[in-house]
């Protein structure tokens, strides 16, 4: 079970698609991540969600440059928040090692979680994709 995955683009990119077999919303971020980046992307990802009344949504960071501070990742939640992100939404977020450190998305999962959302992180497609049509 994979959903299309788009090519790698600009830097800070961000590339949704909608799988209507599993009804899950793809966000593909290339380029520099940031929380300007996260923020635009999540917005736009969260638009889609609601145009397809889904809560289900696969962030895929694997082609993005590494540059999430601490602080930032604690500010990515509420930056989510503001531009729609409830709990309902159950958000699988796919990341590269060789790009992202596991120890900054643990961070990112626990903030997350912490704020009453159902999320984990993943560096395997069909686990994410598993996970996130459990439900």
């Amino acid at each position: 079970m994979t959903l299309p995955v788009p090519p790698a683009g600009d830097p800070g990119r961000c590339v949704l698609r909608h799988a209507a077999e599993t009804n899950i919303v793809r966000a593909t971020l290339s380029g520099p991540l940031d929380l300007g980046a996260f923020a635009h992307c999540a917005s736009q990802a969260l638009a889609l969600a609601r145009k397809h009344a889904t809560a289900r949504l696969l962030f895929d960071y694997r082609n993005v440059h590494p540059a999430i501070p601490s602080a930032d990742i604690h500010r990515m939640a509420a930056s989510a928040e503001a531009h729609g992100l409830t709990p309902r939404h159950r958000i699988a977020m796919l990341y590269a090692t060789r790009t992202l450190e596991p120890m900054d998305m643990l961070l990112w999962e626990n903030v997350f979680t912490e704020r009453g959302y159902e999320t984990r992180t993943f560096v395997d497609e069909d686990q994410a994709l598993q996970w996130l049509s459990m439900r």
